[in-house]
């Protein structure tokens, strides 16, 4: 089962999305805080192959560089507050950017899934970068 580690301060859609992730096959890690995560990845032993983050959350930056100097290629998807954040300030090297939804709508659960399976399909082919649903940054 292929790690997805969700870190954002908001519960409900740490909630919502880990529960889609979940029953897709998927094995979620739900972090609050740059420090819930660090705690949550100390003992080396859980590979990350997405990180969908909040980039307004104080140290996530320099989280998913640390990340990726200890695990190598992470694909990562910066969780947008509302669809008028900027994307060019978002996470450095993320894959994709996508807004957290309004609702819980089937609708928004098969975007962000949609989006997730197409980075995580592509994190298996070196150099590639997705091309799917969802803003993605280049």
């Amino acid at each position: 089962m292929e790690t997805v580690l969700i870190l954002d301060n908001d519960l409900g859609f740490i909630f919502w999305l880990g529960r889609a992730l979940s029953d897709s096959g998927f094995d979620p890690l739900p972090a609050t805080s740059v420090r819930d995560a660090l705690a949550l990845l100390s003992h080396g032993r859980t590979k990350v192959v997405l990180l969908i983050a909040n980039p307004a959350l104080e140290g996530v930056d320099r989280f998913v560089d640390n990340l990726r100097c200890f695990q190598g290629q992470v694909r990562t998807i910066a969780a947008l507050e509302d669809e008028d954040d900027d994307p060019v300030s978002m996470i450095a090297g993320a894959d994709a950017c996508q807004s957290k939804p309004t609702d819980g709508s089937d609708a928004a659960i098969t975007e962000w899934l949609r989006l997730v399976n197409s980075i995580v399909s592509t994190s298996h082919m070196p150099g590639m970068r997705s091309q799917s649903a969802g803003a993605v940054l280049n």
